[in-house]
């Protein structure tokens, strides 16, 4: 019986190895945000920042996980953007 690696077109070995790579570097990518991430000052902002980019939540869905409002999270947020600005063009 003839295996399914054995059967894929090039094509579709192409398409994997795109994949892969871009697997990759979807993970590279990942690792180097939360270095960005873990770089911010203080723990909440740090959790706002996780939850948003790494979780991708919602800024409701932040704002259920941290118990604070979407309100208080936006600030967090804007406060971590500013930082990161200042931090970065140092």
């Amino acid at each position: 019986m003839e295996s399914l690696a054995a059967r894929k077109s090039p094509e579709a070995g192409s398409l994997i190895e795109e994949y892969a790579q871009d697997l990759t570097y979807m993970e590279q990518a990942t690792i180097e945000v939360a270095k960005i991430i873990n770089a911010l000052p203080d723990d909440a902002t740090r959790r706002v920042f996780a939850a948003r980019y790494l979780h991708k939540m919602t800024w409701e869905e932040v704002a259920d996980d941290t118990f604070l409002s979407v309100t208080h999270v936006q600030r967090l947020h804007k406060k971590g953007i500013a930082w990161l600005e200042k931090y970065y063009k140092s």
